[in-house]
């Protein structure tokens, strides 16, 4: 079976604009046309389609409000020492602005501080206490562990040693000097006469000198005399028998060396063990005493923190500015008391918002983000730029009428970067002067909307809608209006922007009303 040939797509498209076409103009000549009120020297009037810019925007009245405002004043009340600023002065965060009498907060921290060195004392004195316990306990353990375990033979070796040392102190005191020792005396005693004669001699052959007690042979003379003394004292005391306190010095060294090796040989009894093994605990028990400092760490802690308290205090009599701005009022004066109520006021001048009021017919021109252009009552020569950033989700009322109120702020305030100068009436831009907002200034505010710039634009009369968003615009074409789908943009009362359809220079029809 053959199959049917389909028609070429162009084919198709060029049927449906000569449809449209042929619609078009039946509409335009059987729809439109007679609806027009014939008049005499009425014309088909037509525009041409241009580029320009175009605005959409909505006048709104507006005043000025602080984005932060403070009012400044001290948490206790005093003598008003210092006050550095006036109503109009420019401030900067932390800046001290006024201060009050600091000598008994000074007084008070000083104090503090003492308290706390004392409590620190206090503290190193129980560390040292502390040590010393520690050392106690471990030689008491030592004395215990010694007990338990025995003496060392190393230990019983030195107590024999010491005891065979004083028996012979001992037996040699009783048995007195041997013969040989007598003689060694004698001996010693006959040498150091002859160093004396010696020296005699030596020193009478310069004896009738005037300065002869001061020669060495004095000297010398005297040092063997001395000599010989010492030597016969010591003869004398070899020869002589022991005395009742020598021989009773010389027992009682050899009875404790004979009991020390008695206790290390026969070990220690269960008092010792027991009287050791309580001295362990008592140390035990003296350590943990010294070393519960809790209470004097707690003293140190507080201490500090009456330190932290009397410098916030102190800190606290000085008033400063939370944020960068303008003081604007000042209500005391240096030297006079003052409470706990505000002394000064300021405002943060870095940022500026700006409350307005549009009708609420203009609501669909209202969005967050939307430009701003502000001309103030004071400042008429100059317009300043924004944007919304708040919008209240409810009508107020002003004056008996229902409006929209919205929250604007200003682009960098206090530059002058923004600020469009208006012009003087000769063409001649204006100067642009130091700027100083100030809340509560009134001012036009126009809200824009929407802009477009260099873009196709026609007149509102030449739109024809043919459906919700749709539009069409009759082109003459050969002295002939066509009708014609065109994407629309932007709309104010008098130009449409006309985003795709037509061409710059073509011609529209208005129908019979002319445009400029």
């Amino acid at each position: 079976m053959p199959r049917k040939r389909k028609k070429p797509v162009w084919i198709i498209i060029l049927l449906v604009l000569l449809a449209v076409g042929g619609g078009g103009y039946a509409y335009y000549t059987a729809v439109y046309l007679p609806t027009q009120t014939p008049v005499e020297t009425e014309t088909l009037q037509t525009a041409k389609v241009r580029r320009g810019d175009l605005v959409v925007s909505a006048g709104a009245a507006g005043s000025l409000v602080p984005v932060q405002e403070a009012a400044l004043s001290f948490r206790s009340g005093g003598t008003l020492a210092e006050l550095t600023v006036r109503p109009g002065d420019a401030v900067t965060a932390g800046q001290i602005l006024a201060r009050l009498d600091e000598a008994d907060a000074q007084a008070q921290l000083a104090q503090a501080e003492t308290n706390l060195r004392l409590a620190q004392n206090k503290l190193a004195e129980a560390d040292t206490t502390s040590a010393q316990a520690e050392a106690n306990l471990h030689l008491a353990e030592l004395k215990l562990e010694s007990l338990l375990t025995g003496p060392e033979p190393s230990a019983v070796a030195i107590a024999q040693a010491n005891l065979d040392s004083a028996q012979a102190d001992m037996d040699a005191l009783l048995a007195g000097p041997t013969d040989d020792d007598i003689a060694v005396a004698v001996v010693e005693i006959e040498q150091a006469a002859i160093a004396v004669k010696q020296a005699q001699a030596a020193y009478d052959t310069i004896a009738w000198a005037d300065d002869a007690g001061a020669t060495p042979q004095a000297a010398a003379l005297q040092s063997a005399t001395l000599a010989y003394e010492k030597t016969l004292a010591a003869y004398r005391q070899k020869i002589a028998e022991a005395s009742p306190e020598q021989i009773a010095a010389a027992q009682a060294k050899l009875t404790q060396a004979q009991q020390q090796l008695n206790d290390l040989q026969a070990g220690p009894d269960e008092a010792d063990i027991a009287a050791a093994q309580i001295a362990v605990e008592q140390a035990q028990a003296n350590l943990l005493a010294a070393q519960n400092m809790t209470a004097l760490e707690i003293g140190v802690e507080q201490a500090q923190l009456n330190i932290d308290t009397a410098r916030r205090n102190l800190e606290a009599l000085a008033l400063r500015a939370p944020f960068a701005g303008i003081v604007t009022d000042v209500t005391a004066v240096a030297g006079e008391m003052v409470g706990t109520n505000p002394l000064i006021t300021m405002f943060d001048s870095s940022r500026a918002w700006l409350e307005l009021y549009l009708d609420e017919t203009d609501l669909d021109k209202l969005t967050v983000g939307n430009e701003v252009e502000v001309i103030f009552d004071a400042l008429p020569d100059l317009t300043f730029s924004g944007q919304i950033i708040r919008i209240n989700p409810s009508l107020i009322v002003v004056d008996g009428v229902p409006v929209v109120s919205a929250l604007a702020e200003l682009d960098d305030p206090e530059s002058t970067e923004n600020i469009e100068p208006v012009a003087y009436s000769d063409g001649d831009p204006a100067p642009a002067p130091g700027v100083k907002l100030m809340p509560g200034m009134n001012a036009a505010v126009e809200v824009i909307a929407g802009r477009a710039e260099d873009t196709l634009l026609v007149p509102v009369e030449a739109l024809r809608e043919l459906g919700p968003g749709q539009y069409a615009v009759f082109v003459m074409t050969d002295g002939q209006p066509r009708l014609r789908p065109v994407k629309v943009g932007l709309q104010d009362l008098t130009y449409a922007e006309i985003l795709d359809g037509l061409e710059q220079g073509e011609e529209v029809t208005t129908g019979i009303i002319a445009t400029e």
